[in-house]
């Protein structure tokens, strides 16, 4: 399947007129819970010929298309670089992915580099927090052992055990969940058992909230407020890496 969507980027490129900086797996496959049965959830960041940037024509900064098993969705580098400022968690996520279909390794280098030096963990923090506690609120309403109560309860650990991660270390979390579980068996059990449900499309059982999760409920949001907020990123920096990378 690599080589297909590798082949399919470059078939992208040429009808669209663009360069890959990145391509990535996102989803269930970069978390490590996917099935023989999941699709592949790849993200895209492009570039184009300077010329299309220079019209007074609208362009686009976005593109999306699913064509199954495959989802595609695609942020031209100026619209990335405007989330990089906001410390955009997707944008983060994209690059801590260990599935990775290509990139030009100029960039890709960069982007880790000033995602380490800029990003706000504070921010981050706050989103896995609200990811958590809208999945956890979700749950309740979702017929127990429904696929959509499995993808709920998956979303509502994510955010739980990376939002943990951040608390302890004070550094960026992994993907993986088999990482953010972070040696506890019992999660890492419990990740199991939701591949296994995933894989059945059925689970006919509940999970009660691990305790990672109902402490994330429970948390204050004031207590984030003590982690790093992002530094200033002076947009002088991003102008010459995005000029550098149009070659003007």
């Amino acid at each position: 399947m690599r080589d297909f969507i590798q082949h399919e980027l470059t078939k992208i490129e040429k009808q669209q007129s663009v360069r890959v900086l990145y391509a990535c797996e996102a989803g269930s496959r970069a978390y490590g819970i996917d099935t023989k049965e999941s699709d592949y959830d790849v993200r895209l960041i492009t570039i184009k010929p300077i010329r299309s940037y220079l019209t007074v024509s609208e362009w686009s900064e976005t593109w999306s298309d699913s064509t199954p098993p495959i989802e595609w969705h695609s942020w031209d580098v100026f619209k990335a670089l405007q989330l990089f400022q906001k410390s955009n968690p997707s944008l983060y996520e994209w690059f801590s992915s260990p599935i990775i279909y290509a990139k030009d390794d100029d960039f890709y280098t960069k982007m880790n580099e000033m995602i380490r030096q800029y990003y706000s963990l504070q921010s981050l923090a706050y989103h896995y927090h609200s990811l958590t506690v809208k999945n956890a609120n979700l749950l309740r309403k979702k017929e127990i052992g429904s696929k959509v109560y499995i993808k709920t309860f998956v979303q509502t650990l994510r955010g739980a055990l990376a939002l943990h991660w951040i608390m302890r270390y004070h550094a960026f979390p992994p993907l993986s969940l088999f990482q953010l579980a972070d040696g506890d068996e019992s999660i890492m059990e419990l990740i199991r058992l939701l591949r296994q449900a995933k894989a059945e499309k059925r689970m006919d059982f509940s999970f009660a909230l691990p305790a990672k999760i109902l402490s994330v409920i429970d948390m204050e949001r004031s207590a984030l407020k003590r982690l790093p907020d992002k530094k200033t990123v002076d947009v002088r920096l991003l102008d010459e890496f995005v000029w550098e990378l149009l070659g003007v």
